[in-house]
């Protein structure tokens, strides 16, 4: 079987934060993978890739579990990560972010 590889997608490494609120058993596994413009955009990312992580980590972390639970609320959490990195990673070569796991609980 050939192994297709997706030179557009970048994978981050899967978060896992405490969520904010009273609760503090409350927490979010996610993982994130990006859609750049083109696969060569790659060595653009990576030199980024640490401030992407403690922005998204910062995001993360904010947030409350009723804030997140709704699939409203994912889509909203889905285009504040993809505005922190777009701003992070200049040149319009990030096109999406996409949420691949996500547990909260």
């Amino acid at each position: 079987a050939k192994v297709v590889v997706m030179k557009d997608i970048f994978p981050l490494e899967p978060f896992i934060v405490n969520l904010s609120g009273e609760s503090e058993k409350n927490f979010l596994k996610v993982t994130v993978h990006l859609k750049l413009a083109i696969g060569e955009c790659t060595p653009f990312v990576e030199p980024h890739v640490p401030e992407m992580r403690d922005s998204i980590l910062l995001l993360l972390s904010s947030k409350e579990y009723e804030m997140i639970k709704s699939v409203q609320g994912k889509m909203e959490l889905r285009d504040e990560v993809f505005e922190r990195v777009d701003h992070i990673v200049k040149g319009n070569r990030i096109k999406g972010a996409f949420f691949t796991d996500f547990v909260a609980q």
